[in-house]
């Protein structure tokens, strides 16, 4: 299961994914026809989600096992961005930012784990970024969300009693994949 999986990154990975022979489902938040699109191109399922929303979050884990069995990956790549000064950003807008940005990631690990453990397997990848590292004036929740995915101890103690987990952070902007 990628998170923002229809396009960009995410789409990237699960195409990815797809031609090394995983089942793959995407989730998107809204535009069913790019979704649509992508679905018919490559033959990634998708299931659409608001992954701001923990209810959204919890459901997802038990429909991914419903109709492809099991849940062995899950890949923490939706982000919501908003390019305005911290001054110009509301609280509403800051709210829903952390929300994708950040709570989705801990909100599907809680709804992961408990799967991936009684299958007996899996690996949850939370894909950050460079403002993690070196922030941004116009990006504040991104440079945050980013930089607690990459080593929220949050994150990581959810993750490490599961399945023993192996904490890695990959920086698209520092690298492109083969």
């Amino acid at each position: 299961m990628v998170t923002g999986g229809t396009r960009g990154i995410g789409a990237a990975i699960c195409t990815r994914l797809m031609a090394s022979g995983a089942t793959v489902v995407a989730v998107y938040e809204c535009d069913e026809v790019a979704a649509a699109s992508f679905r018919n191109r490559t033959g990634v399922s998708t299931l659409r989600a608001d992954v701001g929303d923990p209810d959204s979050c919890a459901m997802l884990a038990g429909r991914v096992v419903d109709e492809h069995g099991r849940l062995d990956l899950l890949v923490n790549n939706a982000g919501l961005l908003i390019e305005r000064p911290c001054v110009e950003t509301t609280a509403q807008d800051w709210d829903r930012a952390v929300a994708v940005n950040l709570s989705a990631a801990f909100h599907l690990c809680r709804a992961a784990i408990p799967v991936m453990r009684q299958h007996g397997f899996g690996r949850i990848v939370n894909i950050s970024s460079v403002t993690a590292v070196m922030g941004s004036p116009v990006k504040p929740h991104m440079a945050r969300r980013r930089r607690d995915c990459t080593d929220s101890p949050v994150l990581l103690h959810a993750k490490r009693p599961a399945m023993g987990s192996q904490s890695i952070a990959w920086f698209p902007e520092f690298s492109t994949p083969t």
